[in-house]
């Protein structure tokens, strides 16, 4: 579905699923940043409704990516990495939170 084909007016909220992180802790913008930016500007006419990110999924449950959460979570300066492009990633498209994904291995 086309950002501009989600019927936003009778929602509340949106999750963007799922915004993937680098091996660097960044939020990686590279797949999704224009549609992310669409799916925001649905707030510009949708008084209340609140957009937020969804992080990490099933795509890091296996392979390279299986301890992509707890290598994040590992260090201080890790964690201030991911947190720092997390806050940059959300004033940059005017997002409301984020959603940290379930199916990721400890």
């Amino acid at each position: 579905m086309e950002p501009a084909q989600i019927p936003a007016g009778a929602l509340t909220h949106i999750n963007i699923a799922f915004i993937q992180f680098t091996d660097k802790w960044e939020i990686d913008d590279s797949s999704y940043g224009s549609q992310v930016a669409e799916i925001a500007s649905l707030k510009d006419t949708n008084l209340g409704l609140r957009v937020s990110i969804s992080v990490g999924g099933w795509d890091f449950n296996d392979g390279s990516t299986a301890t992509y959460f707890s290598d994040m979570a590992s260090t201080s300066a890790n964690r201030k990495t991911f947190i720092d492009s997390v806050v940059s990633y959300l004033v940059k498209y005017g997002l409301d939170g984020i959603d940290i994904g379930e199916h990721c291995r400890p």
